[in-house]
């Protein structure tokens, strides 16, 4: 069972959310992760939180965003953040998260998520123009793609939750 810590930061290198989580496998999407139940997550430097249930978590192989699909009937059936494409320093999975977030919400609903805080940000922060026409046209693509339930968020993310619930059953 290999174990992934996947880092966060804010732009320009603030600590965000940071957890551990292990490698369920692999696919023409990317790394399948998995938070197992009662597994921790923290934000910054606040006291860890913890999730039970867990969740899976795809991290693409160069995409500009990652998901979640919850494990439990929570707001949230799906949540994406746009991110900068995972950079892998051994067991380390490392992005920026850029503030957009696309979610599907528990009994339908596509939404995007923390339009405002991403133009704060990327004003204050000085995001440079490439990664912010990036990052709004990856929450534009995300959108269509689970509004559609086109993959990895038709029969991909469900199939990967049946191998997690499989595995950590109790």
């Amino acid at each position: 069972m290999s174990l992934i810590h996947v880092e966060y930061t804010k732009w320009p290198g603030t600590r965000h959310w940071h957890y551990d989580v292990v490698e369920l496998g692999r696919d023409r999407h990317g790394l399948w992760l998995a938070l197992p139940p009662g597994g921790a997550v923290q934000r910054g430097d606040e006291p860890p939180k913890r999730r039970d249930p867990g969740f899976v978590k795809l991290i693409p192989d160069t995409a500009w965003w990652s998901a979640i699909w919850n494990t439990a009937p929570r707001s949230f059936e799906i949540y994406c953040d746009v991110s900068t494409p995972a950079r892998f320093d051994g067991t380390v999975a490392s992005m920026i998260d850029l503030d957009l977030d696309v979610v599907r919400r528990t009994g339908g609903g596509t939404a995007i998520l923390d339009e405002d805080e991403f133009e704060e940000h990327s004003a204050a922060f000085g995001y440079p123009d490439g990664v912010v026409a990036r990052a709004r046209a990856t929450a534009g693509e995300l959108f269509a793609a689970i509004d559609a339930r086109r993959e990895p968020f038709g029969e991909a993310g469900p199939g990967w939750l049946a191998r997690y619930r499989e595995r950590f059953a109790p």
